[in-house]
Parts: structure tokens; sequence; C-alpha cells
């Protein structure tokens, strides 16, 4: 009984074309989530835009507050202010997806440090943008989400003049 061997061209040519697929699926991935949203937002104009940026992900720049309760992205110099919806502020909670978050990552270390010290922080944070509907979280704090993927950058929080 012969024992048939594959043909080198074939197994190349089908190992090419898996590359090619796996390759293109990869960029059109990467397309969708980088596409329309690829500009850092503020917080004023997302939340003035809530319902368009639902489920995407977004770049956001925000002042990052915490404390031992919560913590919440916000920006007091919007105007006008965002609607409050029974006396609330619509705070928008940030969630660590820690498998895509590096929290050792000198940015991270950067950011906790600076909760700690004076429990805030400037931030540009990379993640999906999450409408559950209905305020949520610690006392209902929270009204929208941020799935953080990413830190891109942390600064100290300085005074305005």
């Amino acid at each position: 009984m012969a024992v048939r061997t594959p043909n080198c061209a074939a197994v190349f040519l089908i190992a090419a074309v898996v590359t090619v697929t796996w390759a293109q699926e990869i960029a059109q991935e990467q397309a969708s989530t980088q596409g329309k949203f690829a500009e850092t937002l503020t917080v004023c104009r997302l939340l003035a835009n809530a319902q368009s940026y639902a489920g995407q992900t977004i770049t956001l720049s925000a002042t990052f507050v915490a404390n031992f309760e919560f913590s919440a992205l916000t920006d007091s110099s919007c105007e006008p202010k965002p609607t409050e919806v029974g006396g609330k502020h619509p705070l928008i909670q940030p969630r660590f997806v820690l498998s895509s978050y590096d929290p050792k990552s000198p940015l991270a270390k950067k950011l906790n440090k600076l909760l700690k010290k004076e429990n805030q922080a400037r931030v540009t944070l990379m993640g999906v943008f999450i409408d559950p509907g209905d305020y949520f979280g610690h006392q209902l704090c929270c009204r929208y989400r941020l799935n953080v993927s990413k830190l891109v950058s942390v600064e100290r929080v300085t005074a305005e003049k």
C-alpha cells in the first residue's frame, strides 16, 4: 500500500489563504472598533450624544474621580450641564476589562497613585461605552459605563485659573 505525501504547493496555498483570511478579519475588527469614533471625545460631547455612542469603542478624555465607595468619569466644565434625572448627574462608571487592561503598567500605577493621594486624575481612556438604560452601581451613582481596555494618558488635575 502506497502512502501519499501531501503536495507542498497545495499545503502552502492553503496556509496562505488561511493567513490572509485571518489578517483580513483582524483588520475589519480593528476598523470597526476604531472607525467613526476614533477621535477623542470629551465627557460633555459624549453625554450630549450618548445614544449614538452606545455599544461603540471610544476614546474618552475625562476627570477620573474616586473614593472608597465608588469611582466615576466626569467633567465639571460641561455647558450646558448634562441633564439630571431624579436629581442625579449622569456619571460614567469606569470598569476595567482585565483581559485587555494591564493593571501593572506604568500608567495604571500612576493612576492608582494619583487616586490614592488626590482622589482624582485627568485621564484619556479607550473602551466600549455602555448604556444600561438606568442608574446602577453603589447608591445608584452612575448612568453609563465605560468598559476600559486601555489607558492612553494619566495626568494630575491642575487648578484652572
